[in-house]
């Protein structure tokens, strides 16, 4: 059975150096109780449902895209709590996985057949969004193939009369104005992302940008479903849990 300096001496080699070394302070192992990992619990977020369902589930190790991040306040404080009470190891993955070739819009590009994917838009220095040429297909039909992939219903905004051909994909938080410039550049008709407001709305609007907005949660647990499969392929008697959340 894997240690956990195991498991982190191979993720870490998954990663890009340079990335790492970028993101510092955005993936972290927080714990480390010296015992054999023999369940892995995942999710997209550290919260104090996560963190009890999987120690309930008899996770060794909870992997997550978010920390309890410290605007959370008093939450971030408990969670840490809960998790050591727990001894539960917990480790997070925020832009390395973002990204990553297997990381988050990655997933997602790939779950929709995107061809000539590229890596775009910035994100604290590092290219996260991925676009992407798509095979033929109506706007309908991308919308049911993205609430296949995501496993949710989407919110969607038809700002132009032409069937889809070129997407750009924003996982999470990708509520910024500025992503949309980041599509029209990219020659992109389509902008898929996992958070909305009003100004998002009325910019995608106002440049002819189709939005499709997920969750932040789902559209960013795809990515954290494929770094654990990549460390079940590499460690063989670990079993692994996703834990389902609520979509936000």
């Amino acid at each position: 059975m894997a240690k956990l300096n195991d498991i982190k001496d191979f993720i870490v080699k998954l990663f890009n150096k340079d990335v790492l070394e970028k993101s510092q302070g955005d993936f972290a192992f927080k714990f480390d109780f010296e015992k054999e990992i023999k369940m892995i619990a995942y999710s997209t977020n550290l919260t104090l449902f996560t963190i009890n369902t999987g120690a309930s589930a008899g996770a060794d190790l909870l992997i997550t895209h978010h920390d309890a991040w410290e605007f959370l306040g008093e939450q971030r404080d408990y969670c840490y709590k809960l998790l050591n009470d727990k001894k539960l190891n917990h480790c997070f993955i925020h832009t390395p996985l973002d990204a990553a070739e297997f990381g988050t819009s990655q997933s997602i590009a790939q779950g929709l057949n995107l061809e000539n994917k590229k890596f775009t838009a910035f994100y604290h220095g590092l290219l996260v969004g991925v676009a992407g040429d798509l095979k033929k297909m109506t706007f309908e039909e991308l919308v049911k193939r993205c609430e296949a992939v995501l496993c949710e219903k989407v919110r969607i905004f038809r700002n132009n009369s032409q069937n889809p051909s070129r997407i750009l994909i924003v996982t999470g938080g990708g509520c910024e104005t500025r992503f949309i410039d980041d599509a029209v550049n990219e020659r992109c008709d389509t902008y898929i992302t996992g958070e909305y407001n009003m100004y998002l709305q009325h910019y995608a609007e106002f440049r002819n940008v189709n939005l499709i907005i997920g969750s932040h949660t789902k559209t960013e647990i795809i990515g954290v479903r494929s770094l654990v499969n990549k460390i079940l392929t590499q460690f063989k008697d670990i079993k692994a849990f996703e834990i389902i959340e609520p979509s936000y």
